[in-house]
């Protein structure tokens, strides 16, 4: 962690300098992708940013869920989570090594161990893909209104002009966009991938998430990422020939917080 952080592991500090917190996040950007995106205007409002010690941590509330990020020490993190940050839901995102500190805090409702991999070296999938934009809503609600899909669309996010999808038999059967992208900050986490059942093993997630890529890297994003689940061995297959690599594990699900 970078000195800036670097107080006494006691004192937490609310964070509103987005130069201090974007040093502190780009040490690992494929970690903190959605943390650097959500430094925009718009997104930052959103957000409490706070520090202890080496600790980092972010809540994000732009959303249904409430997204908590940390990074650092799990001391400072401690110290962030008892003083602090205290949320009744949230929604985890954190590396193995934080949870034990998660845990004397919150009890997860469920808990699922992802994989965050990052773009190394991209290889397009050709297909015939529309770009999506507000007059589509409507059709995607349909889509992403499947029994495990787009959990974490949001209206707002298609402003982006990031999301692609495929038509069959004259509707819309595959989506693929982000959750969020910055120029500013050159994140683009991918996400929102999901194609109707009937219209699976035909290539459209790949055809669609080339599309975002290929978009993303046109405007000069260079920090690429994505979350799989690492028991979807099918969909990790699908990134890694896209250039996808595993970047680290972590935990995700939603989380309550404990009575004192």
């Amino acid at each position: 962690m970078s000195a800036s952080l670097t107080v006494s592991p006691a004192r937490v500090r609310r964070l509103t300098d987005r130069r201090e917190i974007q040093a502190i996040l780009e040490q690992d950007r494929p970690w903190a992708a959605y943390a650097l995106g959500d430094l925009d205007d718009g997104m930052f409002e959103r957000c409490d940013c706070y520090a202890s010690g080496e600790g980092f941590g972010l809540v994000f509330k732009g959303l249904h869920f409430i997204p908590f990020f940390t990074l650092g020490a799990p001391e400072g993190i401690s110290a962030i989570i008892s003083s602090a940050m205290r949320q009744p839901v949230i929604h985890m995102a954190q590396r193995p090594e934080h949870m034990p500190v998660l845990l004397d805090y919150y009890r997860p409702q469920e808990k699922h161990v992802m994989w965050r991999i990052c773009l190394r070296d991209f290889q397009p999938v050709r297909g015939n893909v529309v770009r999506l934009g507000m007059d589509r809503l409507a059709a995607m609600r349909a889509l992403y209104a499947g029994s495990d899909g787009g959990t974490a669309f949001a209206p707002y996010q298609l402003a982006t002009g990031y999301f692609f999808g495929v038509e069959q038999d004259g509707r819309l059967v595959s989506i693929a966009g982000v959750h969020l992208a910055s120029r500013r900050y050159r994140v683009g986490p991918v996400g929102n991938i999901y194609t109707h059942p009937d219209y699976r093993r035909h290539g459209y997630a790949a055809q669609c998430t080339s599309a975002v890529i290929a978009a993303l890297r046109s405007d000069g994003i260079d920090t690429i990422v994505l979350n799989v689940d690492e028991t979807n061995t099918t969909a990790i297959r699908v990134y890694q020939r896209l250039g996808f690599d595993k970047h680290c594990e972590f935990i995700e699900g939603a989380a309550v917080r404990r009575e004192t």
